[in-house]
């Protein structure tokens, strides 16, 4: 069964249409690509600098980036699609900032919780741990058994 070719001739040949398409925006609605870029920066920073082939801290960062700078780009289309109205757009420290901080929410959120998680299963598991030895310690004495050696 064919697969289409290798894996990295499938990721060789999606980086390359990806490329045309960026280079496609930049060419054709500059206006967009300069604000979008601006507002996605760490977006577009993360999805460089994650490693991990999911790009699982990456995408929820870019997400959260896409989702703030929506109303920014509707309001660059509805109020004439030029570079002068993106940059003010970008300019205004309210639009940056909160384009910015939804993203480093993402980011936030993306490190510390796998860390809440795992430290919320932790005392779940010790605290079912120290259940069931009272539970067995009941037992023993109810039997009449000696305790393990431990």
């Amino acid at each position: 069964m064919s697969t289409g070719g290798t894996a990295a001739a499938r990721n060789g040949s999606r980086l390359w249409l990806l490329g045309v398409g960026s280079g496609l925006l930049a060419a054709l609605a500059t206006p967009t690509a300069v604000l979008g870029g601006l507002l996605l920066a760490p977006a577009l920073l993360a999805l460089m600098f994650d490693a991990s082939p999911e790009r699982s801290l990456a995408r929820p960062i870019l997400f959260c980036g896409l989702a703030a700078a929506l109303r920014p780009l509707l309001a660059l289309w509805a109020e004439g699609h030029t570079i002068a109205n993106g940059l003010a757009l970008a300019a205004d420290p309210a639009t940056l900032g909160l384009a910015w901080a939804a993203q480093a929410g993402a980011w936030l959120a993306g490190e510390v919780l796998p860390l809440t998680v795992g430290l919320v299963q932790e005392g779940r598991s010790r605290a079912r741990i120290a259940q069931l030895r009272r539970a067995r310690a009941q037992l023993e004495q109810e039997w009449g058994l000696p305790p393990p050696d431990a």
